[in-house]
C-alpha cells in the first residue's frame, strides 16, 4: 500500500476506480481528497498485488481518524478483482494499523425498491463478514441517508460525530440520527 498522489504512476488507475465504484453524488473531488489527505490523521491509500510484476491496483480505502474511531469513508476493490479475499485483507490491514480505533462506515439503506437492492445486500453480507455491525443510526449528507456499520459491541454516535466535527472544524456537513427502519 502507498499514498495517492497526483504524480503517482498508479494514479489514473485510482481515479478510474474511485469514479467506477462510487456515484457522482457520494464523491468529492479527487483533489479535495488529496487535499484533505495531507492532515496527519487521514489516509488515502492505495493497494496493490505484490506477487504482479505490472504494480495491479487491488483496492483503495479513504480513512479518518478521529477520536477512537477510524471512520473508513470509501474502500472499493477493482471489480475485476472482487469475491477474491481483496476487500477482507485491507479492512485486516486497517485493524491492524488501528488496533484501538472502532471502525466505522456507512453503506447504501436496504431499500428493496432501489435498482441496486442486490448489491446493497451484498455489501451489507461482506461487512458483515468481517465483523461490522448495523449500529441503529442513520448518517445523512444533505438529503441522503445512508446505514451505519461499525466493528465492536458498542457505538456512541454522540462522541463520534463531536469526533468528525472536531477534526473538520464543522466545515464535513453531517447529521447522525437513530435508524428510521
Amino acid at each position: 500500500m502507498r499514498p495517492v498522489e497526483k504524480g503517482d504512476s498508479a494514479y489514473a488507475q485510482v481515479a478510474a476506480l474511485y469514479k467506477d465504484a462510487f456515484p457522482f453524488k457520494e464523491r468529492f473531488s479527487l483533489l479535495t481528497l488529496r487535499l484533505v489527505a495531507r492532515k496527519k490523521e487521514v489516509d488515502f491509500l492505495a493497494y496493490f498485488d505484490a506477487t504482479s510484476e505490472d504494480e495491479q491496483l487491488i483496492g483503495l480505502s479513504y480513512t479518518i481518524a478521529a477520536g477512537d474511531y477510524l471512520y473508513i469513508l470509501y474502500l472499493a476493490v477493482n471489480k475485476e478483482l472482487r469475491g477474491g479475499g481483496w476487500g477482507t485483507r485491507i479492512l485486516e490491514s486497517l485493524k491492524q494499523r488501528f488496533p484501538h480505533k472502532q471502525l466505522v462506515l456507512e453503506i447504501e439503506p436496504l431499500d428493496k425498491s432501489a435498482n441496486n437492492y442486490e448489491q446493497r445486500l451484498s455489501r451489507l453480507g461482506f461487512y458483515e463478514r468481517n465483523g461490522f455491525k448495523r449500529v441503529g443510526y442513520d448518517f445523512f449528507e444533505g438529503r441522503v441517508r445512508y446505514t451505519v456499520l461499525a466493528t465492536g459491541d458498542s457505538f456512541d454516535a454522540h462522541a463520534f460525530s463531536r469526533a468528525l466535527r472536531k477534526l473538520f472544524h464543522g466545515l464535513y456537513r453531517f447529521k447522525i440520527l437513530p435508524a428510521t427502519d
